[in-house]
């Protein structure tokens, strides 16, 4: 086991034990931790069935076999989805792991932290895999409370990330977060290549703006457009 505390590598309310006490008061639980093994759910991700998990014991070993990296990827996926966030890992350790752990990893940060969540959030708009940045756009856009320049420079730099699917999820993350010139700075989504983009540019000014979004001579250029994405989000833009 890891000799270092890992109540110091948590970012919220963690145990000061370290694992190797935690495994002598209570081997039972343990011995339970190493032998998980996971399960994939509906959506395809991987998970531990079971409440103990998150008793503070519980999460000191996940993090300590987590970090041990002995695992397959798959386990380790399910290790980090298992942490809870107030027992979330910050981020200059997790970025240290692979894409899909760094990304499970960030799930800790859907309602918990603030500036520790601002620095993960951040890292992972940054980050070099595509699963992370997304990640990091679908947690920013249910945490508006959480701002800093580089979360808005990030943010705004996702509107052009070359994957399609990052730039819907820019759009919608702005959207939900109703910042100030979240509008002008979707408005040249509009003209994406990609419909997902289009369609998500629609239903998203009409949301921030619904009296402004319809008088805005590029949206209602996209009448139109016969893509089933953008005449989704035009019925959702008349229903407004």
């Amino acid at each position: 086991m890891m000799m270092a505390v890992l109540g110091l590598l948590l970012s919220g309310v963690a145990s000061a034990a370290s694992a190797e006490e935690v495994a002598a008061a209570r081997p039972e639980l343990a011995a339970h931790i190493r032998s998980l093994q996971p399960i994939k759910n509906r959506a395809g991700k991987y998970f531990f069935p079971g409440d103990a998990l998150v008793e503070p014991e519980a999460q000191v070993l996940i993090a300590d076999r987590l970090l041990e990296g002995r695992d397959d990827l798959a386990v380790r996926v399910a290790l980090a989805y298992a942490l809870t966030g107030d027992n979330r890992l910050p981020w200059r350790v997790i970025q240290a792991q692979e894409a899909p752990v760094r990304a499970a990893l960030l799930a800790g940060y859907k309602r918990k932290g603030t500036a520790d969540a601002v620095e993960a959030l951040a890292g992972g708009l940054s980050d070099e895999a595509q699963e992370v940045r997304f990640e990091a756009l679908r947690l920013l856009g249910r945490r508006p409370e959480l701002t800093s320049p580089a979360l808005t420079a990030g943010l705004m730099a996702s509107l052009k990330d070359p994957s399609a699917d990052l730039r819907s999820a820019a759009v919608r993350a702005l959207s939900w977060r109703k910042a100030s010139g979240s509008f002008d700075a979707i408005v040249p989504s509009l003209r994406d290549a990609d419909a997902k983009v289009r369609g998500a540019a629609v239903r998203a000014l009409g949301i921030l703006d619904t009296q402004r979004a319809h008088g805005l001579e590029a949206l209602m250029a996209l009448r139109d457009d016969p893509n089933p994405h953008v005449q989704r989000a035009f019925r959702s833009l008349r229903a407004d």
